[in-house]
């Protein structure tokens, strides 16, 4: 006889849980209710005395990471239902995958920050968050300490965008022409997940920047500070206008520059564009996903062949700062 699940699963928050979760900003009620209004996936909170996590369901290709090969399955996503490289659950993941293993289906932890204890053949590599430790007094000082060749990319870069103007916006001012620019980044990702509408940019909090062509918006970044760090959490681009004006590295450059006049310890530009982010000076930062079963043979089997569903990660580490 299977055992029963032990989590509580709630469709709505329960009144305790912002105590529960407390330390994981991804999970802050506030956070989770903006989610519930913008997001296309229906998500349920669970409960329980050692975890406490989110979850939504999704047709996820398994083999997203490998190339040309698809097997697309039912599967019950335990994160956040929003592409933020942090994982989505508190507490201790030895219970929480032990439970899950109880009930019907196959699970997924995503954007762990540490893998299971070694020889345990059900976690792997998913996308890592490039991480940007911040020591410079300002964006002149950042440029000082770059090796020459990534100092002249940034220079051209910033040379290329410079007709256009930056502008910090109010989130209420956040336009359905800016979402489309939104719209345009997810429907070029190779690793889509949800689809955010507009009244997530205008009630999540953080800060808006905008790139225009005099009245005409071609970028955006939206940042949040949490404590000692800036993250960089979603983006909208013109790919017609990318290469003419280098759009995406100085989006990536005005992360960096608002992260350094913050006093933010780290800049976090989260996950995905590698190469783009490394040669700016971000260190990868390894995220880990987990998988389980209810049925003990597929969850052998995934187990078993967990290893050829993961990212394999990039090897190549770029010197970019003088030594």
């Amino acid at each position: 006889m299977r055992q029963a699940f032990e989590g509580v699963i709630h469709d709505e928050l329960p009144i305790e849980w912002d105590e529960l979760t407390k330390g994981n900003f991804l999970l802050n009620r506030d956070f989770l209710e903006v989610v519930k209004v913008s997001s296309n996936m229906p998500f349920r909170a669970v409960t329980h005395q050692k975890y406490c996590c989110v979850e939504y369901p999704i047709k996820l290709n398994l083999l997203s990471f490998a190339k040309r090969a698809k097997l697309h399955v039912g599967i019950t996503i335990i994160g956040a239902p929003v592409s933020i490289g942090k994982k989505g659950y508190v507490g201790d993941i030895g219970a929480l995958i032990a439970d899950y293993k109880k009930r019907k289906g196959i699970f997924l932890v995503l954007n762990d920050d540490a893998p299971l204890h070694a020889g345990n053949n059900r976690s792997g590599n998913t996308l890592p968050s490039f991480v940007l430790e911040n020591d410079f007094a300002d964006m002149d000082d950042y440029i000082q300490k770059l090796r020459s060749s990534y100092r002249r990319r940034v220079l051209l870069a910033r040379k290329k965008a410079g007709s256009l103007s930056v502008k910090k916006i109010d989130s209420g001012s956040y336009t359905e022409q800016m979402h489309g620019l939104y719209m345009k980044v997810l429907n070029a990702s190779k690793y889509p997940l949800e689809t955010l509408n507009s009244s997530f940019f205008k009630l999540a909090g953080g800060d808006l920047y905008c790139f225009f062509n005099g009245q005409e918006p071609l970028a955006f970044v939206l940042v949040k500070g949490i404590e000692d760090t800036l993250y960089f959490i979603f983006g909208g681009m013109d790919y017609s206008k990318r290469d003419e004006y280098d759009l995406y590295f100085n989006m990536l450059l005005l992360v960096l520059e608002l992260g350094i006049t913050g006093s933010f310890k780290r800049i976090d530009f989260g996950q995905t564009a590698e190469q783009s982010k490394q040669r700016i000076g971000a260190i990868q930062s390894s995220r880990y996903m987990h998988i389980a079963a209810g049925n003990k043979f597929v969850d052998f089997t995934l187990t078993r062949l967990f290893r050829f569903f993961d990212y394999k990660l990039p090897n190549e580490k770029l010197n970019v700062f003088k030594q």
